[in-house]
Parts: structure tokens; sequence; C-alpha cells
């Protein structure tokens, strides 16, 4: 019988690799205690959901009903998983679900 699992087996990348329109999960923050705490404030939670509305610098997200301008540092420390168009994390190819 197959194995179900549920956790990601991708590599995270930065938030900052996003394109535009691209939907993605929240893996890890990497930030200093107090960057990170802003964060999580803001909703940058393990687990949360993402939108990349606008690339650059800053660039603009969409997390959960808000959204919010990042400069790079912050994009850069943000780590996710692209999702794919059912907004489930994208797995290796060849994996058992």
């Amino acid at each position: 019988m197959p194995c179900v699992r549920n956790y990601v087996t991708t590599k995270p990348i930065q938030l900052s690799a996003l394109s535009m329109g691209e939907n993605a999960t929240v893996v890890e923050i990497t930030a200093g205690e107090a960057a990170a705490k802003r964060l999580a404030d803001l909703g940058f939670v393990r687990g949360g959901h993402v939108e990349m509305l606008r690339t650059g610098r800053p660039c603009l997200v969409r997390i959960g009903t808000a959204c919010i301008g990042l400069g790079r540092e912050l994009q850069e420390v943000i780590l996710i998983n692209r999702n794919d168009t059912n907004g489930r994390a994208k797995r290796l190819s060849g994996e058992t679900t």
C-alpha cells in the first residue's frame, strides 16, 4: 500500500524566486528573532499560503486577506515551496502520495 505523506519533499526556495501569479506555502523563516516575530505577526507562518502579486523591490504578496510589500532582505528569509495549480505543494517527480 502506498505511503501517505503529509509533508513536502521539495527543496525550499526563497520567496524572491516566485514569479507573478505563483502561489506557495511558507516552510520556514530564517530571520533573526525580532524580524521572524514581525513576519509571523503579518501572517508569514509555517503552512501559510502566499501569492506573488508583483515581483521586485519591494514585491507585493497576498497572505490571507492582506496584501503586503516586502523588501529584498525579507523576501530572502522567507523559505517557501511552490504550489501546483490546485494549491497543493509540488512534490518531486515519481513520488507516491
